[in-house]
């Protein structure tokens, strides 16, 4: 009995564990689009979705809806600030849900995007290129 405790407990802090390693900066890049999502440990995210046509960003909030998901939940804006900030378009999908493989890979729309060090192709809507 003591061993099934010990073995649960083991079990669930490694489950635990899976949701506080995903914070960081996450890419896949190819000849067609790229795709860029900062994860910051304040609960905040920047996510950006580049084509060779055109380029689309949210920020928002994350949360984990369970410890194989994670919902991005972009911020709204007034009609005024889509136009405002006119440097990057206004993403229409205001909620995106990302897959989360392991601590190194998130999934989106069946596309993986590996943890990096620096992405080329992260936008704000606000600032432009980060």
């Amino acid at each position: 009995m003591k061993k099934i405790v010990i073995i649960i407990i083991i079990v669930v802090s490694c489950l635990s564990a899976k949701s506080q390693n995903i914070v960081g900066l996450y890419s896949i890049k190819t000849k067609y689009f790229c795709y860029g999502l900062q994860i910051n440990a304040d609960s905040t995210f920047v996510f950006s979705d580049n084509s060779n046509v055109d380029v689309y960003a949210c920020e928002g909030k994350w949360k984990i809806e369970d410890e194989w998901r994670l919902i991005l939940e972009c911020e709204e804006e007034s009609i005024t600030s889509q136009i405002a900030y006119n440097i990057v378009n206004y993403m229409c999908e205001r909620i995106i849900f990302i897959d989360i493989v392991n601590d190194k890979t998130l999934k989106y729309r069946d596309i993986p995007l590996k943890k990096v060090k620096k992405c080329d192709c992260l936008y704000s809507r606000k600032r432009g290129k980060l």
